[in-house]
């Protein structure tokens, strides 16, 4: 998302990669609001405070209209909605949400063709509370000191992999 200007140019296409205003798509279009922010923003608010949602995914059906739109909080969904059928090409999510804790929120949408979607989260944050998933921050630690391995072990210190690699480069990877 690039803003409202109605003048594209590649300076505000980097600006908005940089601040996370980004979807990755093999089809099917989607945007996320919550409270005042966009996919990259960090909202801040006080406890018990409600933010609302606004999520929509579409797609015409050659292109995989889509079959479900779901609103997703630290990995778990928290709300979905369904297509009545392939030729519907829209679906919309709006609801508000209490701000109990920090947390990460994201829309993701599945088409009918199989086709997939996914926003950058927004970032809440209650009372400068960090959003980290304090009961499973230990699992997700090792998960990726276990994918930082495989790269390591497999991909940089294997020769078949790094050869044809420029001169410094294993090493600005290590």
């Amino acid at each position: 998302y690039t803003g409202t200007s109605g003048t594209f140019s590649p300076d505000a296409w980097y600006e908005a990669v940089k601040r996370g205003r980004t979807f990755v798509t093999n089809g099917p279009m989607l945007t996320l609001t919550v409270g005042d922010g966009m996919p990259g923003d960090e909202v801040r608010v006080g406890k018990d405070a409600k933010l609302h949602v606004h999520g929509q995914a579409w797609a015409p059906e050659s292109i995989g209209a889509p079959q479900v739109l779901e609103i997703v909080a630290e990995g778990k969904v928290i709300k979905s909605i369904a297509s009545r059928a392939s030729s519907q090409e829209k679906l919309v999510a709006d609801f508000d949400v209490p701000a109990d804790e920090s947390q990460w929120i994201a829309a993701r949408t599945t088409a009918y063709n199989g086709a997939v979607a996914h926003t950058t989260p927004v970032y809440v944050v209650v009372n400068g509370r960090s959003f980290i998933d304090r009961l499973n921050v230990q699992q997700l630690v090792a998960k990726q000191l276990k994918a930082l391995d495989w790269i390591e072990t497999r991909r940089v210190a294997n020769p078949q992999n790094t050869a044809r690699w420029g001169p410094g480069l294993v090493e600005a990877v290590w």
